[in-house]
This record gives structure tokens, sequence and C-alpha cells, in this order.
């Protein structure tokens, strides 16, 4: 149940209506205790249809591709289907975290989301959107999440590390060839 809401520009870059970058802070709430979540929300215009990014994107290849840091997976199959667990470690400034989450929604060609269940995060949950528009695909990346630090560290560490990674990330999909792409 959301107590309140914070909007604030994510800072300046390429954007239309269609294709924004944002930044909210929600503040949430549950039953034993008020729980701070932040939400990051960036997106990206591909120059590919939903269904070719979709596929890109829900696999080992394409992620690691895409992911800025070093990656090992640990288990999983290439293309990942509703129930999937993603066990992968990455490195970070010298030391190997893992991440293992599982797949809780996935409409093909449209979305899937990936909740974390082990890593770096108290709680971690990205929603990955794929919408038809002028020339290609908006992709929209959301992740909810909190460090279980508060909401100052989820600020000040948690949300410069994801502008760092989806910046990243989006500018690889950006230079796909997609004719070779999977």
């Amino acid at each position: 149940e959301n107590t309140g809401v914070k909007t604030r520009k994510a800072g300046a870059g390429k954007a239309s209506d269609a294709c924004c970058r944002r930044l909210n802070l929600v503040h949430a709430t549950s039953r034993r205790r008020a729980i701070s979540m932040a939400v990051y929300t960036r997106q990206v215009l591909v120059n590919a249809p939903p269904n070719q990014v979709f596929r890109y994107c829900t696999s080992q290849t394409g992620f690691c591709q895409q992911f800025p840091f070093p990656v090992r997976w640990l288990t999983g199959t290439d293309h990942w289907q509703l129930g999937d667990i993603l066990d992968f470690r990455y490195r970070v400034c010298g030391l190997w975290l893992r991440h293992r989450a599982e797949v809780e929604e996935h409409e093909r060609g449209a979305l899937f989301t990936d909740t974390m269940r082990k890593g770096p995060y108290r709680t971690f949950r990205h929603t990955h959107r794929f919408e038809p528009s002028a020339g290609g695909t908006c992709m929209t990346d959301t992740i909810e999440f909190t460090t279980g630090l508060g909401a100052l560290i989820d600020r000040l560490i948690g949300v410069p590390i994801l502008k760092y990674t989806f910046r990243k990330r989006h500018e690889a999909l950006s230079q796909v060839d997609w004719a070779d792409a999977l």
C-alpha cells in the first residue's frame, strides 16, 4: 500500500514523450512495519521490433552482452520462461556478488519480471516492458529495491549504481546489430 510518492527527473539526455527517464521514490507500508522502497525507471528506444528485443533480453547471451560487469552463470537455461531461476555471479570493484532471481511474470513479447531471491539487496524486483514505438521498441526497466539500510543509503548508493548499470545496458542495446541478433 503506497503512502506517498515523490518524483524527480533522473537527469538530462535524449528523451521523448514516449521514451524518457525518471526516478521515483516510493514509500510503501507492510503490515509489520514501514519499508521504504526506491523505484528506479529508465527507458530506451531500440531500433528493432518488440518480439526480437524481448527474445534477446530474455536470454543469457543477450544479458551478458548488455550487462556492464563480468558475469558467470551458475544455472539456468539460455531463454527464460515463467518460473525459471536466474542464478549468476558478477564482479563489481573486484568483488564477486551473487544474484539469484526468479522469473515471476512472463508475457511473451511484452514484459517479464524477475525478483531477487538471494543477492546484495534486501528487495530487488525488476520489470522489463517492451512496447511498439515509432522506429522500433520502447523498452522500460523498472526496478523496485531497497538495500535494507534505509532510504538515505538507497538514494546515495543504490540509485547511482542503478543509473550507471542501466545507462551502460541501454547504450549496449542501442548498439546491437539486430540483423545478426538472436
